[in-house]
């Protein structure tokens, strides 16, 4: 998702809101996170904090924020381009990737489970399923509850998916969180 950010936008009441303090926030940030990138005249207004000539400067550049699952590009300055691309690394590192494979993997689960009335490709590929114990269809929260509860079987290191092999119902702790269990069958 590719978002240009302008200076000049009406507001709620249709009144023209200039944004071009927002944008030399963010270039100010840019350039603490990323010096080497910034061009030579940037850096020089920066530095001289001439608020006049930054404004000019950013009239020439477009600003884009991009939110990409798992990409490895970082932000960058593109002088001929006249670009500032300012990706989530900008803002939160590393964190990015983990809440982009975390919001991945809540929504293939979700949606799998949902959608193909409790299987995943790789659940109907070994011929199991997920159903509810009390043999309703399982639902959109049900299958986000489950999803959900992934984390706490992981947060034992593992061990909330082994429980399976000693409970009654041979059921997960976020089996048990969402009231389901996985049976044979396709």
């Amino acid at each position: 998702t590719v978002i240009n950010t302008i200076t000049k936008a009406p507001d709620e009441q249709g009144k023209s809101v200039d944004y071009t303090e927002v944008t030399i926030e963010v270039v100010r940030l840019f350039a603490s996170k990323n010096p080497q990138a910034i061009s030579p005249e940037l850096k020089r207004a920066l530095e001289s904090d001439d608020e006049a000539e930054l404004k000019a400067l950013l009239d020439d550049y477009t600003l884009l924020f991009s939110i990409n699952f798992g990409s490895d590009k970082k932000s960058e300055i593109d002088y001929q381009a006249k670009k500032i691309i300012a990706m989530p690394d900008l803002f939160f590192g590393g964190l990015n990737f983990v809440l982009n494979l975390g919001g991945v993997f809540l929504f293939y689960f979700t949606f799998f489970t949902w959608i193909l009335k409790g299987r995943t490709p790789g659940k109907w590929l070994f011929g199991i399923r997920v159903v509810r114990l009390d043999g309703r269809p399982i639902g959109l929260w049900d299958a986000f509850g489950r999803a959900g509860g992934y984390s706490a079987s992981l947060s034992t290191l593992g061990l909330g998916f082994l429980e399976a092999i000693w409970h009654p119902n041979r059921q997960t702790v976020h089996d048990r969180i969402s009231g389901t269990v996985v049976i044979r069958g396709r």
